[in-house]
């Protein structure tokens, strides 16, 4: 099938998606249907770390060392890149959803396993490469761990599966830290 038929065809299925309720309820509860049966027997540590290498949070080596180095790289180029452009660049760090899973005892198993003291290796990693590039830097891991344990809640993922993006609470969170670091800084 040709690219300009495929197109039309799909453009014409998100307009009827789009004009009707109903067939929205209808495919919500098919792909959630279809998710809970999917992910129902996936362990918890599986689904924190989904699309994840846990080696990222470990002492980096080898092959790690230099995707290290690269990134370190690619941030100062992008840091030159924005000052040579007239803006103030800063560095964010997010979150994975085992570094702030509401429960302690979870990340700490975790950490137990991989031989390693806690899951902020990455974060650390920048923080240091912000503080030798006089970069601003904000960490969201530690902040948005504490909101996670205060509200008993993962801010990652859903009812039924617990990794993935930022769900709406992870989201709402995320933006009050930002919105309060960044108003802080230009007081």
């Amino acid at each position: 099938m040709n690219f300009a038929i495929r197109k039309k065809s799909n453009d014409r299925k998100h307009r009827i998606y789009n004009a009707l309720r109903s067939v929205q309820v209808l495919r919500q509860g098919y792909r959630s249907i279809r998710s809970a049966i999917k992910y129902r027997n996936t362990p918890l540590i599986e689904q924190l770390n989904a699309g994840l290498q846990t080696d990222l949070y470990k002492e980096a080596n080898g092959v790690w060392a230099r995707a290290w180095e690269v990134t370190e790289a690619l941030v100062r180029q992008i840091a030159l890149e924005v000052e040579e452009g007239g803006a103030e660049f800063w560095l964010l760090t997010l979150s994975n959803p085992i570094q702030i899973y509401p429960d302690s005892k979870v990340r700490q198993q975790f950490s137990d396993h991989l031989g390693v003291s806690d899951l902020e290796y990455p974060d650390r990693r920048l923080a240091e490469l912000a503080k030798a590039n006089s970069m601003r830097l904000i960490r969201l891991a530690e902040p948005l761990r504490v909101t996670a344990e205060q509200l008993g809640q993962g801010l990652h993922g859903s009812a039924r599966f617990a990794g993935g993006h930022w769900n709406a609470l992870g989201h709402r969170a995320a933006g009050k830290i930002l919105a309060a670091e960044m108003c802080a800084a230009y007081d």
